[in-house]
């Protein structure tokens, strides 16, 4: 394609789409289109960050980055890149047609679009003011009939005579989502572009589930027609009966004339013949069909952005979801599957089909993550004076962490200690001598806990339990925790319990395990 015909494709593509890059006319009108970015985005919530600060960035400048980025990511592709170029959406709207791009492969006749057009366009039809929507659309159908030679439009005030009187008795719908205008015809479009009949074996619908827990429909449903020749007349009879009911929604006046011709999108430079192209359609006075085009193309309702999060930087944003993603796993748990490797989710079939808890985890996997964590907590939080004595070793070697992790470290003391004053113990042994098995079961003898229990503390005092240094020598449990620093911390409270801050450490500590 030549220079000369890709500018004239271009030229005829700003005559059909509107799209130019700069429609403004004067610098003026350029301040006062910035204005409105920059007050939109401020309006939203948007905040720049000190990156963007220092880059001379405005408000404007981000939310139009925003929706160039949410424009491309319409046609993005799960594992591909993100498209360097945004387009219009094309049919039932609006064909794909345009010159410029029909040659291509994968935007074959569609209209490029950008966050610059889109905010130049609802600046143009002011669709960000109150109860301007009708307005706007009517003003965009006007511009439409702008582009339309047909000789009996030959002014503004014909064509906004014609506007006004065919939209006078249309009304504009307010629902969302489902219930949306726009959901519907873009569902009926599809159902008329992609015709089914009904499954082969023609059985009632019935749910099922399986084994794996998930619902499934089996019979009753509907399979696209393989037949070319039923699937193209299908097509047909579906999109006559669309652009119908599109008519018929429009509630047009009785003897009302259709405006005929269309865009001049191309001429020969030889012949000076021009060829017509996007003949005016009756669809197109449907006031409510040019509203959904309108949100389609330029986007609807644009939603309020938190100022803490627009404010922050790509590694602040970054960490700020990896931690409400943590939050959302937490709240929906899953496992890996002993089968595919894959993760599950913790449904009540699921917990009892591979024997996992709520959290999604098996026994052994309680045990061992249990153990790991408090393990952890005793080199990371033991620093205190309570590692001189030999109950803390005590402790340890029961696996029982009575003193809570950062509370110990305040309560006795302010002195580090280091692992060289810790020493090891020998396993605890019952009155035979053989060493006593800690399960984490309700129902065992001898039951595995986070804190030394006052039942624990008996049996070291009778001998059920005992417990020696590596050497041999005895632990005395009992009468080390006479001896502890925790201990003489909590007399000292007894004596002022009349002091606040004593008052709030017994309260803190009043189910401990105290010595006899």
């Amino acid at each position: 394609m030549s220079l000369f015909e890709n500018i004239k494709y271009r030229l005829n593509e700003v005559k059909i789409t509107g799209d130019a890059d700069n429609p403004l006319k004067d610098k003026s009108e350029a301040d006062k289109l910035q204005k409105y970015k920059d007050d939109l985005a401020k309006k939203k919530g948007y905040v720049l960050n000190p990156t963007e600060k220092k880059k001379g960035m405005r408000l404007g400048d981000k939310l139009e980055k925003d929706i160039d980025l949410g424009a491309k990511l319409q046609d993005k592709t799960i594992g591909k890149r993100t498209p360097k170029q945004a387009y219009a959406q094309g049919m039932p709207f609006q064909p794909d047609d345009n010159p410029a791009t029909k040659f291509q492969r994968s935007n074959k006749g569609r209209y490029p679009t950008s966050g610059k057009s889109i905010l130049n366009k609802r600046f143009q039809y002011q669709s960000d003011i109150k109860s301007s929507e009708r307005e706007a659309v009517k003003s965009r159908l006007k511009t439409r009939l702008g582009y339309v030679s047909d000789p009996k439009f030959k002014n503004t005030g014909e064509i906004n005579k014609f506007v006004d009187d065919v939209t006078k008795n249309q009304k504009l719908s307010t629902a969302t989502g489902k219930d949306s205008t726009l959901f519907k015809t873009l569902k009926k479009y599809t159902d008329a572009t992609e015709p089914t009949q009904k499954g082969k074996y023609g059985k009632p619908a019935r749910m099922v589930r399986g084994k794996d827990g998930v619902l499934r429909q089996y019979g009753g449903g509907q399979i696209p027609i393989k037949d070319k020749k039923r699937k193209a007349a299908a097509i047909e009879k579906g999109l006559k009966k669309f652009d119908d009911d599109l008519v018929k929604g429009a509630n047009i006046p009785k003897g009302t004339y259709i405006p005929k011709g269309g865009v001049p999108a191309r001429s020969d430079i030889k012949t000076r013949k021009v060829t017509y192209t996007r003949p005016f359609e009756p669809k197109e006075l449907n006031l409510q069909f040019k509203a959904d085009k309108l949100k389609l193309d330029y986007g609807g309702r644009i939603a309020e952005r938190d100022p803490k999060i627009a404010g922050m930087t790509a590694a602040q944003k970054k960490k700020n979801y990896e931690k409400i993603k943590a939050r959302i796993d937490k709240k929906n748990p899953t496992f890996k599957s002993p089968v595919t490797g894959g993760k599950l989710p913790v449904t009540p079939e699921n917990m009892k089909k591979y024997k996992v808890n709520k959290q999604g985890f098996t026994k052994g996997q309680v045990f061992r993550n249990t153990a790991k964590k408090q393990g952890g907590k005793v080199f990371k939080y033991l620093k205190g004076v309570a590692g001189r004595n030999k109950l803390a070793t005590a402790a340890i070697g029961l696996g029982a962490l009575y003193f809570g992790g950062q509370q110990i470290k305040k309560a006795l003391g302010p002195k580090t200690l280091t692992n060289k004053d810790f020493s090891s113990t020998a396993p605890i042994k019952d009155r035979s001598g053989q060493n006593v098995r800690f399960k984490y079961d309700k129902k065992a003898e001898n039951i595995a806990k986070p804190y030394l229990t006052s039942k624990s503390l008996k049996k070291f005092k009778s001998g059920d339990y005992n417990v020696a240094t590596k050497s041999g020598k005895p632990i005395n449990v009992n009468q080390n925790m006479k001896q502890s620093a925790f201990e003489k911390q909590i007399q000292k409270a007894q004596k002022n319990p009349n002091n606040k801050k004593n008052q709030q450490f017994l309260k803190k500590f009043k189910n401990a395990t105290r010595p006899t």
